[in-house]
């Protein structure tokens, strides 16, 4: 047989070949179905954005798949599988991964929104916003909610300043009374008493803090040793635990670092975000992130692609999604290190501070009852509640989930098509 006389990359060539056959490309490809001939197409323009660049800042080539729309480099994947739905192609968990992906490199929430409403309508996102039914809302009885309310567990306290600094305080102090002799020892001076007494004193003060009742015992029952004051009397809280349990809790959340805890806490953020219909992945949520979406859904949009989550049922489920990964964590641990219950309550702190600037009249904010300290409270303790139950009942997707970003090589379509079963 005649070969060609280039060799282009080591790759040999016949020309009596391409003579009766033509282009091997194009013969191959029009062989396909075309259900694969549209999947190889659309994971071809996903891996050219992502290759080039990321579609949020790419340059270069990816530049050629921009458009005039205002979906930008997502204009193409899109039309494509509009076109999809049209012929009623269904497409493979790859290619589904692939467009949920390069979608998520925008970085935006309409994008998003855009890319799995019509993942919905191809059949590859049924469990998208599918636990937005189960939920009790907030905005129904007042009486029926009061109810509840009392029954409802309270949003884990955070105390994370007061344990660090206390741990770090407790720290500084021992290793000055442990290195202060030493140094003296070095400089030719005298060793001094001080430091020694003081590290006494700290040890003692870790024993009546927590051994206070035992101490209280000892003295009633022996009669030469002096009847301590009342537990409530002590100055300081001492006794209580309360300044060793600080010490240790900011002790633990200085030194722990716990891969498992964090992603099964991502794991819950997502889960949850993508049960309610979401378009908002960030692995450890936000009240910025969430605020934004906020204020961007109540815009005039060119093309709608989510409701407004400008009323109690929005802003409800976008604190049952900050306060998931609490949750989770409450469920398995007994102390908070990864997630913070604070995101919640800042999410509305940002949406009160920040409604005038954005366009939204005080009306607004006073139906939804955000401007009333006590109502923020209870949809809070609402959201919180909501956010345990979700979190319980997909207890082993949660987990399964979070096995999986613990591989580290994870992404947004990864997770996706867990959840899809794709």
């Amino acid at each position: 047989m005649e070969r060609s006389n280039e060799n282009k990359g080591g790759l040999v060539v016949s020309k009596n070949l391409f003579e009766t056959t033509g282009d091997y490309l194009a013969e191959a490809f029009a062989s396909l179905k075309d259900d694969d001939k549209y999947d190889a197409v659309l994971v071809g323009i996903c891996a050219k954005i992502l290759d080039t660049g990321s579609a949020s800042g790419g340059d270069g080539e990816a530049l050629a798949l921009e458009s005039t729309s205002v979906w930008g480099v997502m204009d193409k994947p899109f039309n494509l599988m509009i076109e999809m739905n049209d012929r009623k192609v269904r497409a493979s968990g790859r290619s589904l991964s692939a467009f949920v992906d390069t979608a998520a490199s925008v970085q935006d929430a309409r994008t998003m929104a855009k890319c799995l409403s019509l993942s919905i309508k191809n059949g590859g996102a049924s469990r998208y916003g599918s636990s937005q039914s189960s939920l009790t809302s907030f905005s129904g009885s007042y009486a029926k909610r009061k109810k509840r309310l009392e029954k409802l567990p309270e949003i884990p306290l955070d105390n994370r300043a007061a344990e660090v600094s206390g741990a770090v305080s407790f720290l500084t102090l021992a290793s000055v009374c442990v290195a202060t002799n030493p140094i003296l020892t070095i400089l030719g001076n005298n060793e001094s008493p001080y430091p020694s007494l003081l590290l006494g004193g700290l040890i003692l003060l870790g024993i009546v803090d927590n051994a206070f009742d035992a101490l209280t015992f000892i003295s009633k029952s022996v009669d030469k040793v002096p009847t301590l004051p009342e537990k409530d009397k002590m100055p300081f809280g001492i006794g209580k635990g309360e300044i060793t349990g600080t010490v240790v809790a900011g002790l633990n959340r200085l030194i722990t670092v716990d891969t498992e805890r964090e992603c099964q806490s991502e794991a819950a953020a997502f889960f949850v975000a993508y049960s309610l219909g979401l378009s908002c992945f960030a692995f450890q949520p936000n009240a910025l992130e969430a605020a934004v979406m906020v204020f961007e859904s109540n815009k005039k949009q060119d093309e709608a692609v989510f409701d407004s989550f400008l009323s109690i049922d929005g802003v409800t489920k976008m604190c049952i999604w900050l306060l998931a990964p609490v949750a989770m964590e409450k469920i398995k641990h007994p102390q908070l290190l990864v997630s913070d219950p604070r995101e919640a309550s800042g999410l509305l702190r940002r949406l009160r501070e920040r409604a005038e600037s954005m366009g939204i009249s005080s009306d607004v904010m006073e139906s939804l009852g955000l401007n009333d300290e006590e109502e923020a409270a209870d949809l809070l303790k609402w959201a919180y509640a909501e956010a345990d139950i979700l979190v319980r009942t997909n207890m082993n997707i949660c987990e399964e989930l979070g096995e999986c970003l613990a591989g580290g090589a994870a992404t947004v379509g990864d997770c996706v098509g867990l959840l899809e079963s794709w």
